[in-house]
């Protein structure tokens, strides 16, 4: 399960969009709860973790940019747009104009946003 999350399978998470303008993390394989001793309830996975060759962020904005992911799944909102007018303390016009600079198409929430979308509200927004 840890694997899933952290490869965005059914949706990112937090730590997930945290870290991914530096890295990439992809779900390899499947390893059969059988293949241990004692047998687990549930199977493993193999996750691969790779750094970025260009930061999607800059590295000297991690700690702002982490903030700001934070910031956006904890807050309060029935839509995206509402999610980052109160997350980010902007007007909602704006939010909209982030959404749409970050090519966010269609009703999304924070977990469903790409890398790139999240680097690009963190860009239009900071």
């Amino acid at each position: 399960e840890v694997a899933r999350k952290r490869a965005g399978v059914g949706g990112g998470t937090m730590m997930t969009a945290q870290a991914a303008p530096w890295f990439t993390f992809e779900l390899c394989q499947r390893v059969p709860s059988w293949g241990f001793s004692p047998q687990p309830s549930v199977d493993a996975g193999i996750l691969a973790i790779h750094r970025r060759e260009t930061s999607l962020v800059p590295d000297a904005e991690q700690g702002a940019y982490t903030r700001f992911v934070r910031a956006v799944f904890t807050a309060r909102g029935r839509s995206l747009p509402e999610v980052i007018h109160h997350a980010g303390g902007v007007s909602n016009r704006r939010a909209r104009q982030a959404i749409q600079h970050a090519g966010v198409r269609g009703q999304r929430l924070p977990r469903d946003l790409s890398p790139a979308q999240w680097a690009g509200l963190w860009e239009y927004l900071r």
